[in-house]
């Protein structure tokens, strides 16, 4: 069994929702999430949303969470972590098409 750590970014985020990581988790893999950092670039507050998606089934984290100017907000991380199994993505996007933000996503890679 191969464990790698590995981490998945995205930049610009908007209200046209975003997928980390783009493709879903393959079927002999599973992820353990240790960290999703998500980064206001704006010069004004942002809300956002982070969800987990499985095909049809969405799963709130957050929701229109306010993340203040300048300010990251942690959704996944110290003593929380998110086992991510076949066909699971993340899915975040802002409340307004003009609002940017950046996300990391940092998991431990299992593969069989």
């Amino acid at each position: 069994m191969a464990q790698n750590f590995t981490r998945y970014t995205q930049q610009d985020i908007t209200n046209v929702a975003e997928y980390l990581p783009a493709a879903t988790v393959a079927a002999s893999t599973q992820f353990v999430v240790s960290g999703l950092i998500i980064c206001n670039k704006e010069s004004n507050p942002v809300f956002v949303s982070v969800s987990l998606v499985n095909g049809a089934t969405e799963t709130f984290l957050i929701k229109n969470a306010e993340i203040s100017v300048g300010e990251s907000l942690i959704t996944i991380g110290w003593d929380q972590k998110l086992v991510m199994t076949t066909g699971d993505r993340i899915k975040v996007l802002t409340g307004n098409a003009a609002h940017k933000v950046d996300a990391i996503l940092s998991v431990l890679e299992i593969t069989a």
